[in-house]
This record gives structure tokens, sequence and C-alpha cells, in this order.
């Protein structure tokens, strides 16, 4: 099967543990989210204990200190479905935060399900027009955004991306705030040419004037009068008191995403951040 999501659910699964690293590029924590969410809603008594750190994965993702945790509950779970000990379930949700530039690792965050681990959301609503082309950014920000060019953890100076879209939630105050989550979008698109693609990256600006990557992904325009929805791949990152959050769209983010065959500006109009 091409993935899980492929797999006859017919009936109930076997026992799952599921695991993935924040920052797989190849393997994205969604990818397990939407096998986890139909199968959970097909059949509801099955046992599904997710798993989601930075680590033990594809690159970006990293060899950290998680990766004891993770054997840990892969023991315990073996341990109790193979060898018939009586041995505590894995929880049903698990997860750590992203830790960069000297930032410590935070969590366990636990839930009995993923819809029960997150408070809340935070929401940026800016009506501005905002335009960009095909031709993409820096190309030197792309390259280092690549997947395949260094660890989880990608830092660059925070000056903002020409031919670019860019938004800003104010500056977290006090104890920040975590995302726990996929970064959502919601946005007016006016398409001009072919075979248009938005490569969007959310970013932590630091008062040091660097940026450090949190999230991104590519997404196709739907190009039919509708208003787009779309989500960055999730991560879980803690926004320190005096940093922000930038969204950034561009036509392209090469060698993260193949550039287009064609040529295209969008249009972005009222846009939503949450």
């Amino acid at each position: 099967f091409h993935s899980a999501y492929g797999i006859d659910d017919s009936v109930p699964p076997a026992p799952l543990f599921i695991y993935n690293a924040w920052t797989d590029d190849l393997f994205p924590v969604d990818e397990a989210l939407r096998y986890w969410r139909r199968t959970s809603v097909k059949h509801p008594d099955a046992e599904i204990a997710l798993h989601f750190a930075d680590g033990l994965g594809h690159p970006r993702a990293s060899v950290g200190d998680n990766a004891a945790v993770v054997q840990a509950r892969i023991d315990a779970f073996f341990a109790r479905h193979l060898l018939g000990r009586d041995a505590e379930p894995v929880p049903g949700v698990e997860t750590y935060t992203q830790g960069c530039n000297g930032a410590a690792v935070e969590g366990p965050f636990t839930a009995s399900s993923w819809d029960e681990l997150r408070a809340g959301e935070v929401r940026l609503a800016d009506g501005r027009t905002r335009r960009f082309d095909g031709t993409g950014g820096d190309p030197a920000v792309a390259k280092a955004v690549d997947p395949l060019n260094g660890g989880s953890c990608r830092t660059v100076e925070a000056d903002d991306e020409r031919n670019s879209a860019t938004y800003r939630l104010p500056a977290a105050e006090g104890d920040g705030y975590t995302l726990l989550g996929a970064p959502t979008v919601l946005a007016d698109l006016s398409i001009r040419g072919r075979y248009p693609e938005i490569a969007a990256r959310l970013w932590d600006v630091a008062p040091d004037g660097t940026q450090t990557l949190i999230a991104q992904d590519l997404y196709r325009p739907r190009n039919d009068h509708r208003r787009d929805v779309f989500q960055l791949h999730p991560n879980a990152w803690h926004f320190h008191a005096g940093h922000v959050a930038k969204l950034e769209l561009l036509g392209q983010s090469a060698p993260y995403g193949r550039a287009s065959n064609g040529s295209f500006t969008i249009t972005v109009n009222h846009l939503e951040l949450r």
C-alpha cells in the first residue's frame, strides 16, 4: 500500500503504536493523523497510541534525546500485547516540542486523543492585498530549508523575502504560547497563469534578528473562486516572550518542492492564520 490509509479498514486494526517526527518532511505527522482520525471514527474502540516529537525520522528530523522515550514506549507496548505482562497502556497521545538554538524541549503533553490535546487557537486576520509570482524568493533561503541540507533546526536572517506575501502575529507576551498542531491558512486567492502553487513557511522571528523554521508545506490553489483553506505540516513549538510568528507565502521553494512548470501570479486577500 502507498500508505496506511490505503489498508482495508472493514475490520478493527490490531493495537497500534504510531510514531512520527514533527520535522520529518518525507512522512509528516499529518499522515499519521489522517489514519488515526478515519480509523477512530469507524472503530472507536480501537487502541491507537500516537507519539510525536523531534527525532528518529527522515530529514529534517534528527535523532535526539527522545529516542530513549520512544524505545521505552515500544517496549511497554510489546510487553503488554505480546508478552502478556501487566503493563500500563501507553498514552493515547504523547508529544514533545521541538528544541532549537538551545531552547529546552518541553513536554510531555498527553491526552486521550488528538482532539483533546489543544486548548485553543492564536489567530491573525489581515485584510490587506498581497501578491507574488512563481519565480520564488531568495534561493539561499530556499536552500537553507531544503530537508537534505542539515538537521531539524533551520535558522536564517529574519529579512522578509522579496516576491512574497508575509504576515506577522503580535509578539508573544508573558510566558509565551505553544503551537501544538497544524498552522491553518484561510484566504481569498485570485490567480492568473498556469499551474499555480504556494510554498508556505512559518517562522519564529527572534529579538536578535534571526528566524527559525517552524513548519512548511506546498499547496495547489483551488482556482474556483471559493475561499482556500490549507494547513502547513504540524509541529510543536514554544514561542517565547518577544518572539513573533511570521507566515510567508511564495510561488516556489525548490529544492524542498519542485518548481511549477507554469508561469503564474497569485493575489492574496483577507488572509487568516490560525
